[in-house]
């Protein structure tokens, strides 16, 4: 008797679950304008309790949770206005929020969890970076390769009473390709040591009685250009907050936040070239953004911007630190 082929179940199955993941993707690295970027915020109930890369689509990790998550995403273009994205989610026993913001320059992001530590994996995560073209330029040495060195200033809070657990990613592309972590002039800062072979940084605080960790930290990413030649670039983050265990040996109900609704930013760029640092370059974006120095965004203009944002991170962060 001859067995019936699986091969079209099979192929059934895949093309049900990429309809799926097509019909709730949400913005990313990859199909986010260039120039341009994108900012989106989940909230839910329960979770796989794994880490996303800070760029990639945050809305699908959520999709088969149908009716216990709640997600919103915005992308902008160019150098206009910044896009904003909130999520919120409230069953009684389990409060979550994530706020997020992102321009060109600058990333803002905050996640709160509030949830008895017996339930698996409830938090709250935002996402977002931005995307230009972009050209570094050399008098007299086109075609050769160099480092461009981007530098970022990172500035937050993570806090955490009982298994609560909250975290802060930042990363960079270059061509959609996440960088590689050997490229000279890497500087990670005083971010956490993870494993990896990109140029991923992570500030994490996991479990434990009521605790906070300010993070003020300046980290560089290093791109390798062809001088003259026009190339993709991007910086993302990611932020989470939720349990960093689950049990029935924890009844009690615990908390964490993140509160990076200050910065990540952009801090100034130079040039590795032949091993020496220089400053003599020129840049050409297709955003108009001058990356050479570092940008201040109009403090009016974020006031205004940043007003209603994720509450309860920003009252938690006045309190810890007065």
């Amino acid at each position: 008797m001859r067995l019936p082929s699986p091969a079209p179940k099979l192929a059934a199955a895949a093309l049900a679950l990429a309809a799926h993941a097509a019909a709730w993707a949400g913005p990313s690295h990859g199909s986010s304008l260039s120039p341009g970027g994108f900012v989106a915020a989940c909230a839910t109930t329960i979770s796989s309790g794994g880490q996303l890369i800070p760029g990639n689509d945050l809305e699908s990790a959520y999709s088969f949770y149908t009716g216990l998550y709640t997600c919103a995403s915005r992308t902008f273009g160019g150098a206009g206005a910044p896009a904003s994205a909130a999520a919120e989610w409230n069953s009684g026993s389990v409060v979550n929020s994530s706020r997020g913001q992102v321009g060109m320059g600058t990333i803002r992001l905050g996640a709160v969890n509030s949830a008895p530590s017996d339930y698996q994996f409830p938090e709250a995560a935002a996402n977002g970076g931005w995307k230009d073209i972009t050209s570094v330029n050399l008098a007299g040495h086109g075609g050769e390769a160099a480092v461009w060195l981007v530098s970022l200033h990172v500035d937050g809070t993570l806090s955490s009473s009982g298994n609560g657990a909250a975290n802060y990613w930042v990363n960079g592309y270059k061509d959609d390709r996440e960088l590689g972590i050997n490229v000279a002039g890497f500087d990670k800062g005083h971010s956490d040591a993870i494993t990896t072979d990109a140029q991923r940084m992570r500030w994490a605080l996991v479990s434990g009685p009521l605790t906070t960790r300010i993070v003020d930290d300046t980290v560089t990413l290093a791109v390798p250009v062809t001088l003259g030649t026009p190339f993709s670039w991007g910086v993302y983050a990611f932020t989470q907050a939720g349990l960093g265990s689950y049990g029935p040996s924890y009844p009690h109900t615990t908390t964490a936040s993140s509160d990076f609704l200050q910065t990540l930013s952009f801090a100034g760029s130079a040039l590795l070239y032949g091993g020496v640092r220089r400053d003599d370059f020129t840049l050409a974006s297709a955003s108009g953004v001058d990356w050479h120095a570092a940008a201040v965004p109009e403090p009016g203009a974020w006031a205004l911007l940043l007003a209603g944002l994720l509450p309860l991170p920003l009252w938690r962060r006045r309190s810890v630190r007065r």
